[in-house]
């Protein structure tokens, strides 16, 4: 944040690097200038997408001490613990230094605290939450557990980007639905939840098979690396789904390459690092220009769509869109 006052216009992004990618969140200058003060203040956020599936996110600015931030989701995952000045957390615009001196903040906060009780608020953009609304409480965080009917199916490593993560796996069968558990465990990070819930279709084995693959391709790419413990599931099982994933993948990829349109050549001229995704046919990743995420490129439609940056549009809008990133540099 700012070493020299108040932010005096516009928005303010403030990102995180969480190992898989970066998550971010954006608020008015009114909310900037709240944190900045050194008052403890609760973002509810613009959601958090882990595997796709979206959980509401809530930052916590100076609830700790001043500076302090807590990222987590009402599930209970934690998505960041530290500080603002960390090397992990920046802001834009640029010219928002992300380094803070701690002992202006120190200041800040005790004169703040002068003149109110320190209350904490909770907000939804620049507006206090309803009460439906409210983060659970730091103590309640992470009580989602496994249910003690589940069966234990099998564990393995899975990789994303330049983190790993422990992953178990649980099937459920319960009122004629079969429920996929994963228990996921990280550097800094836990998670219990419940993946799937679908109709109830084959005999236990079967169902599992089948709930694994689902899952599996939510990561596609072949995501999941070292099988460590079996249960309904086996090492041959893991491996011969991994392995009809891989060679689906293959093909797609081969596909891709034979219908590179306009605008996969114009991401590549423009320097973007654009590869096939995998997934299909049609579609592409590219770089998101001056971040570390990718955008999604299909192909037979010459268009992009950057999720987090909430940009998309043909050829002319990617090169207005890297030509923006450069020029903000």
């Amino acid at each position: 944040m700012s070493k020299t006052g108040k932010y005096k216009s516009g928005t303010v992004t403030i990102s995180v690097d969480y190992g898989y990618d970066a998550h971010r969140i954006e608020f008015s200058k009114r909310t900037y200038n709240r944190i900045h003060s050194g008052k403890p203040v609760t973002v509810k956020g613009q959601k958090f997408h882990w595997d796709g599936r979206p959980d509401q996110d809530y930052w916590e600015f100076n609830q700790d001490s001043p500076g302090s931030l807590s990222v987590y989701t009402a599930d209970g995952g934690a998505i960041y613990e530290g500080t603002l000045s960390d090397d992990k957390v920046w802001t834009t615009p640029e010219n928002l230094s992300k380094q803070i001196d701690d002992h202006a903040w120190q200041i800040e906060h005790e004169r703040q605290n002068e003149k109110t009780s320190a209350e904490k608020e909770c907000l939804v953009g620049d507006k206090p939450c309803d009460q439906p609304t409210t983060p659970p409480p730091r103590e309640e965080k992470a009580k989602k557990i496994i249910p003690d009917d589940a069966l234990f199916v099998c564990e393995y490593y899975t990789r994303y980007s330049i983190a790993e993560h422990f992953e178990s796996v649980y099937f459920r069968r319960v009122k004629g639905k079969d429920e996929l558990w994963l228990s996921i465990a990280g550097y800094g990070y836990g998670i219990n939840r419940c993946e799937f819930s679908i109709e109830k279709q084959h005999d236990e084995y079967n169902a599992c098979l089948n709930l694994l693959e689902k899952r599996f391709r939510q990561w596609f790419l072949g995501s999941p690396t070292e099988f460590l413990e079996p249960g309904i599931i086996n090492e041959n099982d893991y491996n011969t789904i991994l392995k009809k994933i891989e060679t689906e993948v293959a093909e797609n990829i081969r596909k891709a390459k034979e219908n590179i349109t306009e605008i996969i050549e114009a991401a590549k001229a423009l320097g973007l690092y654009t590869r096939p995704g995998g997934d299909h046919p049609d579609y592409w990743l590219s770089t998101c220009p001056g971040t570390n995420h990718s955008l999604i490129i299909r192909a037979s439609g010459n268009d992009f769509y950057c999720g987090y940056c909430r940009r998309k549009g043909g050829i002319s809008e990617l090169r207005a869109f890297v030509k923006e990133r450069k020029a903000s540099r």
